[in-house]
């Protein structure tokens, strides 16, 4: 999905309360959706090459997907902005809350998502979305998880140099359906040559 993924349900609810301070969000860097949240792997390189969030320590994101047509073209690896926001961690029931403040898809600028965070390794963020804060707030009493949908972050170990001068301040201008191959790509399209050239170029692989 994007910083909170495509398939999860908006909660129009209030941030949880309790928020933690701004320099202090539980996890930063650049992160990719895994394709197995049970199982994080290989193949969640080629999706970091495709699309990732930076999240920053003040609660801040950025979502951004490559210009894989361009580099396919020849050009050089441009990643360009589709989505930003901000999240707030509810520290004491690690209940996370992000609005997107920018979104390509003008209906989901505004919105909100809520997760629970389940753990936090070196390498990636496990975490369960929920329909609602109640359920989300129910599950951070009781464990209880019937309605969760499992997301795995992982992180993305690019090549700090290479990715700096990737990086793009451009807004998206690809369909939703282009889009989505680049945010949610199938095992299919992680397959293809320009994908794996790309990982290359950013250093995500040798």
């Amino acid at each position: 999905m994007m910083r909170r993924a495509g398939g999860l349900v908006v909660l129009l609810a209030l941030m949880p309360a309790q928020p933690s301070l701004a320099d202090d969000y539980p996890f930063t860097g650049d992160f990719a959706i895994a394709g197995d949240p049970a199982a994080p792997g290989p193949s969640d390189l080629y999706r970091c090459a495709l699309s990732f969030f930076r999240q920053g320590a003040d609660g801040k994101f950025t979502g951004y997907h490559a210009d894989l047509a361009g580099f396919s073209a020849g050009d050089p690896p441009r990643y360009v902005i589709y989505q930003s926001g901000t999240c707030v961690h509810d520290a004491g029931a690690g209940i996370e809350s992000c609005t997107l403040t920018f979104e390509t898809d003008r209906e989901l600028e505004g919105r909100t998502f809520v997760d629970v965070i389940s753990s936090i390794a070196k390498d990636h963020v496990k975490t369960l979305s929920f329909e609602s804060l109640a359920e989300a707030q129910a599950h951070s009493t009781t464990g209880q998880s019937d309605n969760a949908f499992p997301i795995t972050y992982v992180r993305c170990p690019f090549d700090g140099a290479r990715l700096a001068a990737a990086l793009s301040s451009s807004a998206s201008t690809v369909s939703a359906g282009e889009r989505n191959q680049l945010t949610s790509p199938d095992d299919g399209f992680l397959a293809q040559k320009s994908v794996h050239d790309l990982a290359k170029a950013m250093g995500l692989i040798p």
